[in-house]
């Protein structure tokens, strides 16, 4: 029963991770980006009122606690030498790479250009040449990170699926 219900609260959680992370990595934070001012109601949507960057963070250690624990319930040295054992170790390995990406890069660099937004809005006029600077060294990243996290997380997803679909026609 534990295995059961691991791998539906495993699964649900990762389709959400992984597909928020490529949604947002290859299409909504470039187009939100491309949009200029205009982008950032949008990212403060987002961000501020929506909390989208807890949201994705929860579900990303959620899906990675519950991977772990499935790994350890099937774990063997025999096991780890077989197709499923590497594709799967493989996969956790670039899930979690992805969740530390997340983690250590995206969040801060999103949190940052929220502070700076609200920063330039509360002061009323247009931005200064260095917040201008800033906020495009922020947007570069965060378009960068963004891309990296959801490689990485689709990456893992694929790979998953991948040998599901693999075992299933077999």
């Amino acid at each position: 029963m534990e295995v059961a219900g691991l791998r539906l609260l495993h699964l649900a959680l990762g389709m959400f991770w992984a597909g928020g992370t490529v949604l947002l990595g290859f299409w909504v934070v470039p187009s939100v980006v491309a949009a200029g001012p205009a982008g950032g109601a949008v990212m403060r949507g987002m961000v501020v009122d929506r909390k989208l960057p807890q949201v994705m963070t929860v579900s990303g250690i959620l899906t990675i606690l519950t991977g772990l624990r499935l790994y350890q319930l099937r774990f063997s040295t025999a096991w780890l030498t077989t197709t499923e054992g590497i594709v799967l170790t493989l996969a956790g390995l670039i899930a979690i790479g992805g969740l530390a990406i997340g983690l250590f890069a995206q969040r801060p660099t999103a949190a940052r250009l929220s502070a700076l937004g609200e920063t330039i809005a509360r002061a009323g006029g247009p931005p200064t040449p260095e917040q201008v600077q800033e906020m495009g060294r922020l947007q570069a990243k965060l378009l960068r990170t963004g891309k990296l996290l959801g490689a990485h997380v689709g990456t893992a997803a694929l790979l998953m699926a991948a040998l599901r679909l693999a075992q299933a026609l077999s």
